[in-house]
Formats: C-alpha cells, structure tokens, sequence
C-alpha cells in the first residue's frame, strides 16, 4: 500500500514545532525520501522567517496575540507560496495566449541546424557557462542571447546530436518566480520547466527518449541550483542514457 504524503497542514505543523514526535519523525523520514515534499518544506520555512519578522517589526506581541501568532504566521506562509506558485504557473502557462512552453516550442520547431548564431556569451542567467551536453551526445549548434518569447527575453541554446536529435535550453530572468518544477509529457513534446532564485529556465525537445531528457533535464537543475558546471556523476549518467531519437 502507498504511504499517504503529508498534506500542507501537516507540514505547516512540522515547521512550527506542532507535531506529536511520532508524525514529526514521519515528515522528517518523506523529505528524506521525496524531493518535491523536501522542497516545500524548505520553502515554508523561508517564507516562515520572513513572515515572523515583518510580525516582529510591525505587530508587538501582545498577551492575547502571543499564542496565536505561530498558527497565523504559518496561515500568511502557506498563502504566500500558493501566490508564489500561482506566479510561476502564470509565468509559463501564460496569459490568455500561447504559453512559454508553446512559444520556446515554436522558436525550437523553426530551427533547422546548422544555424549561423554560434557566437556563445560566456554565461547565461545564474550559470557559470554555456551548459556542455557532449556527454549525452549533444553539441551546441547555436547561441540566441536575446529570443523572444512572447513578452519575455531568453538565452537559447540550441544542441544537436546524431540521428536527428535536436534539445533547446532558455534562461531568462524571473524575479517574481517561486522555487519550483513543472514538466509537460506527451507524444509530442518533452517540456521541462523550474525557476530558482529569481531566474526561468525551459528544456524542449521532440522525437528524444523521455528517460534520456530527463537524465539531461536533471543535470541542468543540478547546474542551475549549484551554480556550478555539470557534475562528473551527472556526466556519466548521461553518456549511459543515450538512446537514440525517433526523428
């Protein structure tokens, strides 16, 4: 039987100390095994400090408000990141129109390798250079510093490989994104998506083995969230997912 994850409450309980030790050892024991549980529970915990201080600063504590204060701060808490995840799902969902993910397709459908941009800024938005994919078979092809996709402006880094594989990397700068993962599957399109610290990125690919992109879509996060070139544990896990693509 699969175990149950903690709803929000129960989490919003856990970083304010209000957990019985039984349920407590619980969520210590899913953020050690789910990521994305681990995440939100590290997001609350900012927004948990931030919240506590503007109290601090703008609401004295009282004798009737002192007891309170610890359900209410994490209330604000859990609004805020739902306004921060709303943000983001804004960002690249869109707004009444084609989405981010749609637009950086249609900028990735249009090109036809060789491209003639092949001059490479040196870095792009919180990296520390133009991500190098040789290890999953991939070369860069072309550099776009400055893509439109629809209102936003992106880097775009177009690699190649053999058989007809072709994979886009966007970076772009969202200040107003919270810290977070969204991925599209489907027939015709892998789409990868997360912001971290103020900065988008977007992974499109078509025809590519869904296990493969996501090996590559791993190594970039792990690149984005270190801010740091791709790790060699990250490297030898893409030269062993190099399935070829359908195209």
């Amino acid at each position: 039987m699969t175990k149950r994850r903690a709803d929000i409450e129960t989490l919003n309980a856990y970083v304010d100390g209000e957990l019985p030790a039984g349920d407590a050892a619980d969520v210590a024991a899913e953020i050690a095994e789910d990521a994305r549980t681990g995440q939100v529970v590290a997001n609350l915990h900012g927004v948990k400090a931030a919240v506590t201080t503007a109290f601090d600063i703008h609401a004295p504590e009282t004798a009737v408000s002192a007891r309170p204060r610890g359900r209410t701060a994490a209330a604000v808490a859990a609004c805020l990141l739902a306004a921060a995840a709303v943000a983001w799902f804004a960002l690249t969902s869109g707004n009444g129109g084609a989405s981010l993910a749609d637009r950086a397709l249609q900028v990735h459908d249009a090109w036809q390798p060789p491209a003639a941009e092949k001059t490479a800024p040196a870095s792009y938005p919180n990296g520390p250079n133009i991500p190098d994919l040789t290890a999953a078979g991939l070369r860069v092809d072309a550099v776009q510093p400055a893509v439109r996709l629809g209102q936003l402006e992106a880097l775009r880094v177009a690699y190649v490989g053999t058989r007809g594989c072709r994979l886009s990397f966007y970076a772009f700068d969202a200040p107003n994104a919270a810290s977070m993962t969204t991925s599209r599957r489907d027939e015709k399109a892998l789409v990868e998506s997360w912001s971290i610290d103020g900065h988008g990125y977007l992974l499109v690919a078509r025809d590519m083995n869904a296990d493969r992109f996501d090996v590559i879509a791993a190594a970039l996060k792990q690149s984005t969230e270190e801010t740091a070139p791709i790790s060699g544990g990250m490297r030898t896990a893409m030269s062993q997912a190099r399935q070829p693509c359908r195209a």
